[in-house]
């Protein structure tokens, strides 16, 4: 049976618990770089809460699939690759 979901393909959390859903013996394990929503560039106040919402919404959904999330090897961890050490 085809299932149909409504997330962007570049929506990895998301994509990565559809395809638990729909083989659960496949071992999936989507890797972030952090534990919070992130990629909220220059956006502040409601606006960046606003943005935010699908984030934690497709992680809520992770879990409930059943998907692991696991912090990335360090090297890869955007916070990582600035040189002065400020956080992404």
């Amino acid at each position: 049976m085809a299932r149909r979901d409504d997330f962007p393909a570049c929506e990895a959390v998301r994509l990565g618990a559809a395809v638990r859903r729909a083989w659960s013996s496949s071992p999936v394990t989507a890797y972030l770089d952090v534990d919070h929503p992130g990629v909220l560039g220059s956006w502040t106040g409601d606006e960046r809460e606003w943005r935010a919402v699908p984030q934690r919404a497709s992680r809520a959904d992770a879990a409930e699939a059943g998907l692991r999330t696991e912090p990335g090897p360090e090297r890869y961890r955007l916070g990582a690759s600035c040189g002065n050490g400020s956080r992404t």
